[in-house]
């Protein structure tokens, strides 16, 4: 993320395993890591550049679509 504008070339990185953002530009800020819930495992740690990958634990399935939130399968 950029404290000026790109163009200054005064750009910070994202902090490792806390935020991101997903390609070069001059946002004012990086974007928040998610956390995966309890109901949820990690399959790739948020990094400087990518966000983190959650998915449903065995025995659960996502309630929405974008599968923030498992619920417990029936």
């Amino acid at each position: 993320h950029c404290r000026a504008s790109h163009w200054n070339g005064k750009c910070d990185r994202c902090t490792e395993g806390k935020e991101f953002t997903p390609y070069a530009n001059g946002w004012n800020g990086c974007l928040p890591c998610r956390q995966c819930n309890e109901d949820q495992i990690t399959l790739r740690r948020c990094n400087r550049t990518h966000d983190a990958e959650c998915q449903c634990k065995p025995g659960y399935s996502c309630a929405d679509e974008d599968c923030e939130k498992c619920e417990r399968n029936s």
